[in-house]
């Protein structure tokens, strides 16, 4: 069966009668002709030629969206660290990716674990994705003793190959498009899972984590650089360039002691802020 045509409501019965008798089938047959080729070739009105093909081109132009309309669709998740969340213009953002890397012992998990408990504490879904055997349930009740919050909303997995990895995030897929909000994933950490991955496979992944359209933290490992200026940083995230250029949001934490408890988180990427250095602190409540 043929596919029936669409013409513009505007356009009047008899002016479309003229077209399709004029060799002009559809409305993208208007396009290439100006208003006075149309008249040559229909034998209407120039008037009547150029209202017709105005009435195409509104209809088959590309509709734009305005810098409002955008940030109205952007859902933000608080981390529960105000000095972060201010930083960040409010907190993550669905659908992006959001990097922590940093040296074992840095603090990363602990930073998502504080995530995690202010996402429950604000009603929302978290999956856990443990690839690396770091999760600590028992950390998380102690982060969220004072909070009038469930755990029944966190589900954890643990993968130790990419074909359950996948297949988790899969899952997380079926359920965000029957739910009405967003939820947490966090992946901690994405370089055990991707390590020795080609191009392909993180990108296929990167793509994969972002189409949930759920807040998305990733951990990452460092790794020696040794392209390295004398002086400079000596650690790099791991899963390269590749990777980072994926990351929508690139935060960095170190320990400023060894004994101490003090941290230092840096936005090193972020589309909503420039460079900045907070520093924080591990507490029983989480990272402040």
């Amino acid at each position: 069966m043929a596919q029936q045509i669409t013409w513009p409501d505007l356009i009047e019965p008899y002016v479309v009668s003229t077209f399709l008798s004029s060799s002009i089938r559809s409305p993208v047959d208007v396009l290439p002709h100006d208003e006075l080729s149309l008249s040559k070739l229909t034998g209407l009105s120039i008037t009547t030629c150029r209202n017709a093909r105005r009435a195409v081109v509104d209809m088959m132009a590309v509709r734009g969206e305005t810098f409002s309309d955008i940030s109205k669709k952007r859902i933000i998740l608080s981390t529960g660290i105000p000095s972060l969340d201010s930083a960040l213009g409010g907190g993550i953002c669905s659908g992006w990716l959001t990097e922590i890397h940093g040296e074992a012992g840095s603090g990363k998990t602990q930073f998502c674990l504080t995530v995690t408990a202010n996402a429950l504490l604000l009603g929302h879904e978290v999956f856990w994705i443990d690839t690396d055997g770091s999760f600590r349930p028992d950390r998380l009740e102690e982060i969220m003793k004072d909070m009038s919050a469930s755990l029944d909303k966190l589900a954890v997995a643990r993968c130790s190959t990419v074909t359950q990895f996948i297949t988790s995030i899969d899952s997380v897929t079926v359920f965000c498009e029957n739910s009405e909000r967003p939820a947490l994933v966090i992946v901690d950490s994405i370089a055990s899972i991707l390590k020795g991955s080609n191009k392909s496979r993180v990108g296929d992944i990167a793509e994969k984590l972002r189409s949930t359209k759920c807040f998305i933290i990733c951990t990452n490992h460092v790794v020696a650089d040794f392209a390295a200026s004398p002086g400079e940083q000596t650690f790099k995230p791991a899963l390269g360039s590749t990777w980072s250029h994926l990351v929508s949001v690139t935060l960095s934490i170190k320990r400023l002691d060894i004994d101490t408890n003090e941290r230092v988180i840096s936005v090193l990427k972020s589309p909503s802020c420039g460079s900045t250095m907070l520093p924080l602190r591990i507490l029983r409540e989480g990272l402040q």
